[in-house]
């Protein structure tokens, strides 16, 4: 039952209005949906303060960040809608303990409630304040301030939460414990992941496995959910793997799964886990999501709203959790505000809902340059976008006086070599001489095309020496490059160009991806009677023969290609395919006179240095990938989460917590698993690793080569690293 079919009705209707997010201090912030400014709202539909800002955040102590139109710094605004604190700000956060983060010339600091700049905004990053600390980033590592601007706990550490009961979980590199507000471990450093604590209790994983802990780190429950949330109104939510689960009171259904349940504080189930998905108790309600279809509609799903005794508020095809005692649900034409018994107080035309960004970093202005494998400045951070270095040229863009910006392709010392041509819409780096160019069509008043697309080649002196009336194009790679045909929706086709702009394989294939050894995967629709037919894969030489039969392909092959780093495709092989047939996945030898094939083998990628990745099935809540030898040997074992291909002697591998690491050819850790955000393939002996929303490159050894300290980058190549700083 829908809310729609429960005759949901409110009293009041906001029509020409979005509801943008929950409550906060009895305020919801709507946009104006002619004028797409913001204002706030009261529960009842009251518009408090009239839609007038282009920027608005929510309520916290009684003030509201927001930026008017034609003004470019953020000020602060209170619940009338005055002034409270100038716009004199490049962002402003939320206010936590009578302070407000605020960002000032691409460093963060803390005002109070007149505007005075308590602690200088000389961070990189900072967290609200929770019992007198609050986190601040250096380097990529975190420590905590306290209302003094002092550091009383150094960054040291690679993850950290914030205080509650008086304790803070942190992670070194690899494990996680809890530090006071000294900064003292008092429990100590063992755990793979880590939580808040509430309520005397903090949910802590060990092996993949959730469990609680007290303030002295002894066990209230041992390791055995699938994730844990921490206590809230008395209640813990976690969720547990099953093989099978029948119906329980909420909804039907069969089949592995990872059903939740909650805890009371004694550590004992006080709702059984057969909830199919949940949120935490606020408010006297959980969110929950059940089977909206039954047995019939495997992928049909309402939300609904959970009692402490166990029953249910209502159903409705989707909602937010309950926040100062109200939800936003909708239904299939309108969404509602309703409370705690699930009365509709209001009603909008649309929802946008937007959880509070604390991250400032989103506002800041930010340059790119290169620097050097050392972190040397090679080229400064002047300009608005850069791309990695390709046969000795970076693709960037520049500000221009007569236009918005101009790309050009610069050299290693920053000089402009060739200018895109300002009718391209968009360009790729040289690939074997050639640099692919999307080229403008005309286009009617609402944006939509009235030409076919069109795409072309550039050489190296700047001339467009291939173009073409195409639907889509790729990079060349080994003299070829993969276009898609302009013809009739649905007869659209691939084929490939050599490098004179002829078709050296004429389009007949429903997609293609880029040669690799001699060798490119592409995709047919085969004819199978009154139907229009299915897609069915294959393998073509050069020539546009097929060399491996015809396979089911999982996915587009396009999507399954190396990376374009030339470095990396010269590692990659194709004398074995992987392949999805229609009895399983497989590796074929390219002459497909041999074939590797164990039913335990769900997919597969490329072979890189004598190793293939593969997902291999275990136990109905495992399926975990590892690395197969040429032989057919499961070489590595299938023990982690996710796996790339080995590059330069080293594989990316995520272990069952969530930490990345680097395997060895042996399946060792050659840099132990730790608690990056992001963590890429090496390029040049270098890693572009994310640690607390900042970039930096890891050495082979594991050490930083440059400390985090870039807020976009990307991979090393010729020697060089495109980077982002922020700016004043």
């Amino acid at each position: 039952m829908s809310c729609r079919d429960s005759g949901i009705a409110a009293k009041r209707r906001l029509d020409g209005y979005a509801i943008c997010s929950s409550f906060h201090e009895g305020l919801a912030i709507v946009q104006d949906l002619k004028t797409s400014l913001y204002g706030y709202v009261d529960p009842q539909g009251e518009i408090v303060i009239r839609p007038r800002f282009i920027d608005a955040q929510p309520f916290s102590e009684g003030l509201a960040a927001a930026r008017e139109p034609e003004v470019r710094r953020v000020g602060f605004i209170n619940r009338e809608g005055a002034e409270a604190i100038p716009a004199r700000y490049q962002a402003a956060g939320f206010f936590s303990e009578g302070l407000a983060t605020v960002l000032v010339e691409g460093k963060q600091g803390f005002i109070d409630k007149s505007g005075t700049l308590r602690i200088p905004a000389r961070f990189d990053k900072v967290g609200p304040f929770s019992q007198g600390l609050a986190q601040y980033v250096e380097s990529g590592l975190t420590g905590f301030v306290d209302q003094n601007g002092v550091a009383v706990i150094p960054p040291a550490y690679y993850r950290a939460g914030s205080f509650h009961n008086g304790l803070a979980w942190a992670c070194s590199r690899t494990k996680c414990g809890y530090l006071d507000r000294q900064g003292q471990i008092r429990i100590p450093f063992t755990f793979d992941g880590a939580g808040d604590f509430s309520a005397g209790f903090a949910p802590v994983s060990i092996d993949g496995r959730w469990g609680y802990v007290d303030r002295q780190g002894k066990w209230l429950h041992e390791p055995a959910f699938a994730l844990a949330h921490p206590f809230s109104e008395g209640f813990a939510m976690v969720g547990k793997q099953v093989s099978s689960q029948p119906d329980q009171g909420y909804g039907g259904y069969s089949g592995p799964a990872t059903v939740y349940g909650f805890l009371d504080e004694r550590g004992k189930f006080a709702i059984s886990p057969n909830l199919l998905g949940s949120g935490s108790f606020s408010s006297g309600l959980a969110k929950v999501r059940i089977p909206g279809g039954g047995f019939l509609c495997s992928d049909c799903y309402s939300t609904s709203y959970l009692r402490p005794d166990g029953t249910l508020l209502s159903n409705f095809e989707s909602g937010t959790e309950f926040r100062e005692g109200f939800a936003i649900v909708s239904d299939q034409q309108s969404h509602f505000v309703i409370d705690a018994s699930g009365k509709a107080l209001v009603a909008f035309a649309e929802e946008n809902l937007i959880e509070p960004d604390r991250d400032l970093l989103r506002f800041a202005a930010t340059r790119y340059g290169y620097v050097g494998e050392a972190g040397e400045v090679v080229i400064p951070h002047t300009l608005l976008h850069a791309k990695p270095f390709s046969e000795g040229l970076g693709l960037v863009s520049v500000k221009d006086t007569k236009r918005y910006a101009r790309r050009l392709f610069i050299d290693g010392r920053g000089n402009a070599q060739i200018e895109v041509p300002p009718e391209a819409g968009d360009a790729e780096p040289f690939s074997e001489g050639f640099s692919l160019l999307s080229l403008n069509t005309r286009v009617s008043g609402n944006g939509q095309p009235l030409g076919k697309s069109s795409y072309g080649y550039m050489d190296k002196t700047g001339a467009i020496r291939i173009a073409g009336e195409f639907s889509g194009a790729q990079s060349f790679s080994e003299g070829l490059a993969a276009v898609q045909s302009s013809a009739e929706p649905g007869e659209k086709k691939w084929g490939y160009l050599n490098r004179e702009g002829k078709f050296a394989i004429s389009p007949r294939f429903h997609a293609a991806a880029p040669f690799l050894n001699g060798i490119a995967m592409v995709t047919v629709v085969e004819p199978t009677g009154a139907s229009k037919g299915i897609l069915s894969g294959g393998a073509i030489d050069a020539s546009g023969k097929i060399v491996v039969p015809a396979f089911h392909p999982e996915t587009d092959p396009a999507s399954n290609h190396p990376s374009p780093s030339p470095g990396a495709r010269k590692q990659m092989s194709r004398e074995w395919i992987p392949v999805r047939t229609k009895t399983g996945f497989a590796f074929v030898r390219r002459d497909g006179k041999a074939e590797i094939r164990n039913p335990i083998y769900l997919e597969g990628g490329t072979f890189s240095e004598g190793l293939a990745p593969v997902r291999v099935a275990g136990d109905p809540h495992t399926v975990r990938w590892g690395f197969l030898d040429t032989t057919g040997k499961l070489a590595i074992p299938a023990a982690f989460d996710h796996v790339r291909p080995f590059q330069e002697g080293l594989a990316v591998a995520q272990d069952s917590s969530g930490r990345f690491g680097y395997l060895n050819h042996k399946g060792e850790w050659a840099i132990q698993a730790s608690f990056f955000e992001e963590a890429n393939d090496f390029n040049g002996g270098r890693a572009l690793v994310k640690l607390n929303g900042f970039y930096g490159y890891l050495k082979t050894n594991g050490e930083f080569a440059i400390r985090p300290q870039f807020i976009d980058a990307k991979n090393f190549s010729e020697g060089l690293a495109a980077t982002a700083r922020i700016v004043p």
